[in-house]
């Protein structure tokens, strides 16, 4: 079991072909929910701590009210956004599979996409981690803590269209080349993405060394 979690991070095709079943169950879209709720559950945590560590300093109560009130909504929020990335990258991987050739089955991507996501939100939660220590510090480091975190966004950008493109390539049983094609309107969003944070830990830098 344990072995099967830690090979998703870099060997996700061997892990996700093992689980792939003619159609989507219940189960498979209960642990997507409950893995993907570990987000804006962590987010809530690590805000109810960072509150309650700041009481002392004059920060309002009523702050750590304001957070448990927005759980909620945030949850359905995160669930709902999920679900339609879900979708849509099922759809788009099956459209583009057309082109290049692609074997697999609706089902078996939507599948492969719930697995898919298990390191990207494991890597994410280190970056709320990363941001909540920043929230906590000042100064130079919390200068650092800020190039990090975004620097965190890019990698998990990079990451995540490693990750895809193995798998694609896996599932649809096609080159890695073909692969890199079908994850095309992915790798767009990831280059988008590492531009933009990339542009702000430049920021960041020139401002620190001012």
């Amino acid at each position: 079991m344990l072995n099967s979690f830690l090979k998703l991070f870099y060997k996700p095709e061997e892990v996700i072909l093992e689980k792939l079943e003619p159609k989507v169950r219940w189960g498979h879209i209960g642990f997507f929910i409950l893995w993907v709720i570990s987000l804006p559950v962590a987010i809530l945590l690590f805000n109810i701590i960072n509150i309650i560590l700041n009481m002392s300093q004059g920060i309002n109560t009523f702050m750590l009210g304001f957070w448990m009130s927005q759980m909620f909504g945030t949850l359905l929020g995160t669930i709902a956004g999920a679900a339609l990335w879900l979708i849509l990258s099922t759809i788009c991987i099956k459209l583009l599979g057309f082109i290049v050739g692609g074997k697999a089955t609706m089902n078996e991507i939507a599948i492969s996409q719930i697995y898919v996501t298990i390191p990207v939100i494991a890597v994410s939660i280190i970056t709320i981690i990363i941001t909540f220590l920043n929230y906590s510090t000042d100064g130079i480091l919390s200068n650092i803590l800020q190039m990090l975190e975004n620097i965190m966004y890019v990698l998990t950008a990079i990451y995540s269209i490693y990750l895809e493109v193995r798998v694609v390539s896996a599932l649809q049983r096609i080159n890695l080349i073909k692969a890199i094609v079908n994850c095309s309107v992915f790798i767009v969003l990831a280059i988008l993405t590492a531009i933009k944070y990339g542009q702000i830990v430049i920021n960041v830098y020139n401002n620190t060394m001012k």
